[in-house]
């Protein structure tokens, strides 16, 4: 296993390359059980992070679920119905979503406090697909009704009625239709990287991951993935096309900082812009090679960036360069919410924390 598999659970979580355990050893499955209260939840392994209408939520590994309406003292949920780990959670005002293991999508509509169950599948027969209860890795949705989650082996289900019913479709690899078949894997990609061999596995699914998922300001959307996938709608996601990143590693993740304007970022501190709807990529210097796990935007095409070994890259307007920074416990870092004048929270593999960037 290479080496962000060391990174506790954080690979399966975050850069969907290794998924044990998905099932149970009993042929049918069983209904998940919901998520213990834990005294040490926010020191735990948590993923991501969203900024919501009244709360900031966490979420993370055991289904750990955290509010806080300051975004300083964090509690944990009062009812979460799965210990499924949650790679992902947005909001549209205090409606929220968080998505994760066994395909887990689950749903709150009073700010992330209470939670109910929209979708779960639990891979119980070893000659299943592999898809058959893989990780979703991001949700997004675009207002109260519609959204769209994606995952390993590139998942996507749609919703027209914020989640009551989830509809997959097949938008990359063999028989996808509305997309070309996805980048192929990989003789090339060792030769772009050296050592790529210890940062990701090697895959011989035809169909990649998708890791991520982001809509600028005009509605255009993009989705990354592994292997240099990328993916544009301009039509809320009723078609995808192939869009060509100038890298065959992974991209862990997407945000949109303005009109047509995205940063996507992964393997080995790769960063790229677009500021013409992802038609065209330009690399952006980091100085580092960590991989690049979260994001978020800044007004004025300013961005914060995090990763591993707690490296925090940080600019505050768009012609600024990035600038390196450590969170001071050197751990994996996953998420960002910008709050405040300066300081940042973070999420990663010791849960949550408070950092000022340079």
């Amino acid at each position: 296993m290479h080496s962000r598999v060391a990174f506790i659970v954080l690979v399966c979580a975050l850069g969907a390359l290794s998924y044990p355990n998905w099932g149970y050893a009993e042929d049918a499955p069983r209904p998940p059980a919901p998520a213990e209260k834990m005294p040490l939840a926010s020191k735990s392994l948590l993923i991501d992070i969203a900024n919501c209408a009244n709360e900031g939520i966490a979420v993370g590994e055991r289904g750990h679920v955290l509010v806080s309406p300051d975004r300083v003292a964090w509690s944990q949920a009062e009812r979460v119905p799965t210990r499924a780990t949650l790679n992902a959670v947005t909001c549209v005002g205090d409606l929220v979503w968080a998505v994760g293991h066994d395909g887990t999508i689950i749903h709150s509509k009073d700010g992330g406090k209470t939670w109910d169950m929209q979708r779960f599948e639990i891979m119980t027969d070893s000659d299943a697909p592999p898809e058959n209860g893989a990780p979703l890795m991001d949700v997004l949705f675009l207002d109260q009704s519609n959204g769209i989650a994606i995952g390993a082996y590139g998942l996507y289900f749609e919703t027209t009625d914020g989640g009551a019913n989830w509809v997959s479709r097949a938008i990359v690899g063999a028989g996808a239709g509305a997309v070309a078949a996805a980048a192929e894997a990989s003789a090339d990609e060792a030769a772009v990287d050296e050592e790529l061999a210890e940062d990701e596995m090697e895959f011989d699914e035809e169909i990649p991951h998708l890791n991520a998922i982001a809509r600028s300001a005009d509605g255009v959307l993009v989705i990354v993935g592994e292997r240099g996938t990328g993916l544009r709608s301009s039509d809320n996601g009723a078609t995808w096309t192939r869009i060509n990143l100038p890298y065959t590693g992974s991209m862990f993740g997407v945000i949109a900082l303005d009109t047509g304007h995205f940063v996507a970022f992964g393997l080995r501190g790769n960063v790229f812009e677009t500021a013409d709807q992802g038609a065209n990529w330009n690399a952006v210097e980091t100085g580092i090679d960590l991989s690049l796990q979260g994001g978020q935007a800044l007004p004025n095409g300013g961005a914060i960036l995090v990763g591993g070994n707690g490296v925090v890259l940080a600019r505050r307007t768009q012609s600024d360069p990035f600038k390196s920074s450590f969170h001071p416990d050197g751990s994996v870092l996953s998420g960002v919410l910008a709050y405040g004048a300066a300081a940042v929270v973070l999420t990663g593999e010791n849960g949550i924390s408070s950092y000022e960037p340079k």
